[in-house]
């Protein structure tokens, strides 16, 4: 059909097939004369549902839609979609913009669909001690992405971007995104490296002493940790104070109380090695 809107926000267009079908390809045609680049630059949704919203973004969002990213168009354009859907809309988001289009065709899928492409980038944009970030390009076709850390799924995004949480300091990992098709099919995949901040390995302090022990107080004397940036001190496993004198008075104890005092390095990405400690008891 040939199809024309007034100049207005997000124009678009779209085609009810009357049932769900399997949808294997989209073809979008300019108009020859005319309004020349009518349909370039603009968005594809498909869906089993009806759309809920005239607003391209919140469309995007909808659940069980799918989005394709569609260029300049020229004379025409073929897009594979591969994915059930009852409805086909086509969309040119921004301001005052108007849609001419001379037919928008869908083609009916015969046989199983191709596995999802690879994205074709996946870059690392920031990493730190325990989290890092991805950028990501979408699949075309997908209906969601997965992210994977060494192999594991560990959620879904579609926004291009991902931060990974809860990391361990100093440690490698494998950071991956895959597309995932309408009916759950996963796609190839595309990895990238990290190491996370914060990787030396501190030892433990050669010794720890207990110089004096009084009611509510004792006195530490303990060996400094090479590459440490600074030494915590703990009691009973509680840190209680920083130094890096190899003296530390302990306060405001119990009498007649049995405690663990310990001491462990901390360089300086915060990373703690591991602890030297030593028993006391404080007088009656």
């Amino acid at each position: 059909f040939f199809a024309q809107t007034q100049v207005e926000d997000d124009p678009w267009v779209e085609v009810d097939l009357g049932a769900e079908r399997e949808v294997g390809v989209v073809r979008i045609f300019e108009r020859a004369v005319g309004n020349y680049d009518g349909a370039s630059n603009g968005l594809l949704f498909l869906s089993d549902a009806p759309f809920t919203s005239n607003d391209p973004d919140i469309t995007r969002a909808q659940a069980g839609v799918s989005t394709f990213d569609v260029g300049r168009i020229g004379r025409w354009i073929e897009i594979e979609t591969f994915r059930s859907a009852r409805y086909v809309r086509y969309q040119l988001p921004g301001d005052d913009r108007q849609l001419t289009i001379d037919s928008l065709e869908a083609f009916e899928q015969v046989g199983d669909g191709p596995t999802l492409p690879a994205p074709t980038s996946v870059d690392v944009t920031r990493v730190e001690r325990r989290r890092a970030v991805i950028r990501y390009a979408r699949v075309p076709g997908a209906a969601t992405h997965e992210v994977l850390l060494d192999g594991a799924v560990v959620g879904t995004d579609d926004d291009g971007w991902f931060t990974f949480l809860d990391l361990e300091p100093g440690t490698d990992y494998e950071l991956a995104v895959r597309g995932v098709s309408a009916d759950g099919t996963p796609g190839a995949v595309t990895a990238t490296s990290i190491t996370t901040e914060g990787g030396s390995v501190l030892g433990a302090p050669a010794q720890v002493r207990i110089t004096r022990a009084e009611r509510r107080l004792v006195v530490v004397n303990y060996d400094l940790v090479p590459d440490a940036d600074t030494h915590e001190i703990l009691v009973d496993g509680v840190v209680v104070g920083t130094d890096s004198d190899r003296w530390f008075v302990v306060r405001s104890l119990t009498p007649g109380t049995a405690y663990d005092i310990a001491v462990r390095g901390v360089n300086a990405a915060g990373v703690a090695g591991p602890s030297t400690s030593v028993s006391v008891t404080t007088q009656s």
